[in-house]
């Protein structure tokens, strides 16, 4: 159930991306984008949480080091 629940954000992500023309990629557990749309998918990432699982939780999104 958590692994499709899982999925399921990540292609809501995605699909958001896509509608804005934003190109998000997944890697692994992670997702990627270009640099002037960093902020847009911190916020959505949150955002995707919110409507899949809930909006009531403190949401940790990090930014990992290269």
């Amino acid at each position: 159930m958590l692994q499709s629940l899982e999925g399921q954000i990540a292609l809501d992500l995605m699909e958001a991306g896509a509608n804005e023309g934003i190109v998000v990629l997944p890697v692994h557990d992670s997702f990627i984008t270009t640099i002037d749309k960093e902020e847009w998918l911190w916020n959505q990432m949150i955002n995707q949480w919110a409507i899949n699982v809930s909006d009531r939780t403190n949401t940790k999104v990090e930014k990992k080091n290269r």
